[in-house]
């Protein structure tokens, strides 16, 4: 998050610095975990394969599933790891479009000093 406000404010300084948002924005993307290996890594060491982590339940097994997670206190560390998760995700995200932008601003003001 940190790197990722480095980023922000050099884009948005005044002059922009595009080579250090560049910078800031690969070196967040670098030091952020990828969320989508790791749940697939644990759905394979769950079965002893890698799998999509997609499976069909039956109706008694949904509602199992859906009362197991209802009961006080059950699945509060799930849900505590799974918003982080999406934090690091949408994270991520924004990282990529944020060094994309990045590197269109850097080509469009070289293109307009050549003019």
């Amino acid at each position: 998050m940190a790197h990722k406000a480095s980023g922000n404010a050099s884009f948005t300084s005044i002059p922009p610095d595009h080579v250090a948002a560049i910078d800031a924005y690969k070196a967040a993307l670098k030091a952020l975990p990828d969320c989508s290996k790791v749940a697939t890594e644990a759905a394979g060491a769950k079965s002893g394969s890698v799998q999509s982590g997609i499976q069909e339940v039956t109706e008694e097994e949904a509602n199992a599933i859906q009362a197991e997670a209802t009961t006080i206190g059950a699945g509060s560390e799930q849900r505590a790891r799974d918003e982080v998760e999406e934090q690091i995700r949408e994270c991520t995200k924004a990282c990529w479009g944020n060094l994309a932008a990045s590197y269109l601003a850097k080509v469009r003001s070289q293109v307009e000093q050549v003019s």
